[in-house]
């Protein structure tokens, strides 16, 4: 038997099971009617409870009635997608046990096993990458010295004003001569912290 032939199921089972354990991606598996069965050690870290707590509980950990109407929802229309096409995304903000808010990708996915239905959702934290993007965002339409915003911002939000007014507007556009000189003198300036 060579390496490339087909691995025993068992083992093929065992490496999926350890692969899902060690992944960095929150995994979870729900029954039929979105309870618990079971979550891997990324979703305990990220949402802050431990899996001995959840199984058994609702998604959302907390029976309908008590969740905000934001969150009744994105449920409702996670149940009508799951039913409907056995597949459902979403990003969305979420506040884990200790309060912090969580920029989320999740998907769910309904599988078929010996003709019961299981649901696999995989949850992507997404904050790190929702932040570089409002900072980039930040960087390209203000001044990086003053806060201010830049030329684009002040084009887009005059071209906005123009088309928004039905009643004279009156610009001023002031210009300081040599910004760049100062701005690169007063950058030099600046105490790093």
């Amino acid at each position: 038997m060579s390496n490339f032939d087909t691995i025993p199921v068992a083992i093929k089972q065992q490496l999926m099971s350890m692969l899902c354990e060690q992944l960095e991606d929150a995994i979870f598996i729900l029954d039929e009617n979105l309870r618990y069965l079971s979550v891997n050690p990324s979703y305990e870290l990220l949402i802050g409870y431990k899996e001995e707590f959840l199984i058994g509980r609702p998604l959302g950990i907390y029976a309908a009635e008590f969740l905000s109407e934001a969150e009744q929802v994105i449920l409702k229309d996670i149940k009508k997608n799951l039913n409907e096409h056995g597949f459902y995304e979403l990003d969305f903000s979420m506040a884990n046990r200790y309060g912090q808010n969580i920029d989320c990708h999740i998907t769910y996915r309904r599988i078929y096993i010996d003709q019961m239905a299981y649901h696999i959702g995989m949850l992507r934290d997404m904050s790190a990458v929702i932040k570089d993007q409002k900072q980039v965002a930040h960087l390209l339409n203000y001044d990086q010295l003053t806060g201010l915003p830049n030329r684009k911002v002040f084009l887009s939000q005059t071209s906005d004003m123009l088309l928004d007014s039905y009643q004279e507007v009156v610009l001023v556009r002031l210009n300081i001569d040599r910004y760049r000189n100062l701005a690169s003198l007063l950058g030099l300036m600046v105490p790093m912290i």
